[in-house]
């Protein structure tokens, strides 16, 4: 079975994500609300396959997640899907650089974030 960790400061794009994603078979869903919470998912499921975040959340950022997910040896298989609105053609290539593997922007089409969790599992 799968592990999806949605990390979002917004309870409605929570929702949004875990409905899109409710068609895929043999996956677990968790969810948080701040990265702090997700580390706390992340260190007690040490299996997650796959962190969708926001990048701007109150106290650790998703930058900083990612950052601690891919600084940690054991944690460096979680494949990482940022999901924002903060997008431009210029700082395109600093959310490759974090060690994100795909990005979508919101607001997003049920139908492309479920191919690109599909792709990333």
């Amino acid at each position: 079975m799968k592990k999806i960790l949605i990390v979002d400061d917004s309870p409605s794009i929570i929702t949004l994500v875990r409905i899109s994603l409710s068609s895929i078979d043999n996956v677990e869903l968790f969810e948080a609300s701040s990265g702090e919470h997700a580390l706390e998912i992340i260190n007690n499921n040490n299996d997650i396959s796959l962190l969708i975040t926001d990048l701007m959340m109150p106290g650790m950022s998703g930058w900083d997640l990612i950052k601690t997910v891919r600084g940690n040896i054991s944690l460096k298989n979680i494949n990482v899907l940022i999901l924002t609105s903060e997008y431009t053609v210029l700082s395109s290539s600093k959310y490759y650089e974090s060690g994100a593997n795909d990005i979508l922007l919101k607001p997003f089409r049920s139908e492309r974030l479920l191919q690109k969790v599909n792709e990333l599992l």
